[in-house]
């Protein structure tokens, strides 16, 4: 039988990857895996539960795995922006920069009002040493959703320009 997007499946599976995506925004990346395969179990063809798992297995530097998933998920919707984010992320941490690239792109070009696509692409360019690519997309980012100021004042990526006046303007709340 097939889930419709309404079901009672899909509306739990929407659930659990709420609860995974709140879990690794506050760094329980193991809690998130559980909720993340909670959402699969109960809807394996919803797409946004595979990409959040690929994100929490990328967090938690398992590259490999993610861009697996990620390519999964690419086969089946080849306009889903965040798995090209994510698979962009993933590439970067091995070394694979040009692919990184090309991905992020792609994923802005799918979803050019996507803040969490401009967000990614900005932590790309900050932890490469590209400062004003990062301004750009950070900026447009945060345009997009303000909510992220505080999420970018404390993120790793962004560490080396948390000193610079338009960093400081950009996240200011």
């Amino acid at each position: 039988m097939a889930e419709t997007k309404d079901s009672a499946a899909r509306l739990q599976a929407k659930a659990n990857v709420e609860f995974a995506r709140t879990h690794f925004n506050n760094g329980r990346a193991e809690r998130a895996i559980e909720f993340a395969d909670k959402a699969l179990e109960a809807d394996p063809t919803y797409l946004y539960a595979h990409v959040i798992k690929a994100a929490v297995l990328r967090g938690l530097g398992k590259p490999e795995e993610t861009i697996i998933i990620c390519d999964d998920v690419i086969a089946h919707d080849p306009s889903f922006a965040l798995a090209y984010s994510i698979k962009g992320a993933a590439l970067q941490s091995l070394g694979r920069l040009k692919e990184a690239e090309v991905a992020f792109e792609k994923a802005r070009s799918i979803e050019p009002t996507n803040a969490l696509v401009h967000y990614n692409f900005a932590c790309f360019w900050a932890t490469e040493g590209y400062p004003d690519a990062c301004r750009e997309h950070l900026a447009r980012a945060l345009e997009l959703e303000p909510a992220f100021k505080t999420r970018a004042a404390v993120d790793p990526d962004l560490a080396l320009l948390r000193d610079e006046g338009w960093f400081q303007e950009l996240v200011a709340l």
